[in-house]
């Protein structure tokens, strides 16, 4: 029976310390989820707009747009 309790004692001390154990954040992962968010909305952007226009400069528009979008997004997040 001592050794029944002694096992329950030491599962509910021991099992909180996993929960607490938060995954840690990579690092680099915040500039990987920049540049693609940037990608992802200057190619949108050139998709939807720069297959028909004549502008010489719409893809470095959309670059230009999609950076500041993803910087108001990610400022946006914290």
């Amino acid at each position: 029976m001592k050794r029944y309790s002694l096992l329950a004692v030491l599962l509910t001390f021991s099992l909180p310390l996993f929960a607490v154990d938060d995954p840690t954040v990579e690092e680099g992962e915040e500039h990987y989820d920049k540049k693609m968010c940037i990608n992802q909305f200057a190619n949108d952007c050139v998709n939807n707009n720069c297959l028909t226009s004549e502008e010489r400069d719409c893809t470095d528009k959309c670059r230009a747009g999609a950076e500041d979008k993803c910087m108001g997004e990610l400022i946006g997040d914290e």
